[in-house]
């Protein structure tokens, strides 16, 4: 798959955000078709699983309070706009893109309204290359696309003291941007939550928000990825 090359650094909460179908209030409509409404998907490896895991899973869960990873935070943060929504947890530790690819359908058939895709930073253990990663994130979301539904692209949070799968993290991330802008062109339920710029631009330093481990986000961590993806849904009706 040929993806353009557009290194743009895009603010957190820009992204894909700002064309589609508009709702009378001035945001944008998807249609899900008859997807359920009131539920997303986190997708992904162990960091969509849940903080800190090891334990690799082999179905979709529901992890308990002790695993909320960014799920939790995230239905906190619909709530408060009056909307409901149950996050299904689908992130399976260790795995790669490739892996999301052999299973995205599983997590289709729940019918969900969105799907966050939160996946390369094994990739980046593994020595993947970027264009396979692209390549497997694209069938992923268009695997989404024709399901009708939305899906919630996102860049790689930083990885800590791991230097070389650190800079493949730093390839993958422009190419993830430009990817998302080229999925946007072909539907409008697309959207870009940039974790790499959010975790950059807080007041702290990043590796404060990534445990003792250098890989999973802490609690606070985990609640700047929710509230970077609630960004991009908040003025998105389906």
């Amino acid at each position: 798959m040929a993806v353009c090359m557009i290194a743009v650094a895009l603010v957190a909460g820009m992204g894909c955000h700002d064309s589609g179908p508009s709702d009378p209030s001035g945001g944008t409509h998807v249609d899900i078709g008859t997807n359920r409404p009131d539920t997303g998907v986190a997708f992904g490896d162990s960091i969509s699983h849940g903080r800190d895991s090891l334990l690799t899973r082999s179905a979709l869960n529901d992890a308990g309070p002790d695993e909320p990873g960014y799920r939790v935070r995230l239905e906190e943060l619909f709530a408060a706009d009056g909307r409901v929504l149950h996050m299904i947890e689908d992130g399976e530790p260790g795995s790669e893109s490739s892996d999301g690819v052999a299973r995205i359908q599983r997590a289709i058939d729940t019918r969900p309204a969105f799907l966050v895709l939160l996946y390369g930073t094994n990739d980046a253990f593994m020595g993947r290359p970027a264009a396979e990663v692209l390549a497997n994130l694209n069938v992923i979301a268009e695997e989404c696309r024709k399901n009708r539904t939305i899906v919630v692209l996102c860049t790689l949070p930083p990885v800590c003291g791991r230097d070389e799968q650190q800079a493949r993290i730093a390839q993958y991330n422009p190419l993830i941007r430009s990817l998302a802008r080229e999925l946007r062109d072909r539907w409008e339920g697309v959207f870009l939550a940039d974790l790499d710029v959010a975790f950059q631009t807080q007041s702290v330093e990043a590796c404060a928000l990534i445990n003792s481990h250098g890989i999973h986000p802490t609690r606070a961590g985990y609640e700047l990825i929710a509230e970077t993806v609630y960004d991009q849904l908040r003025d998105v009706t389906w």
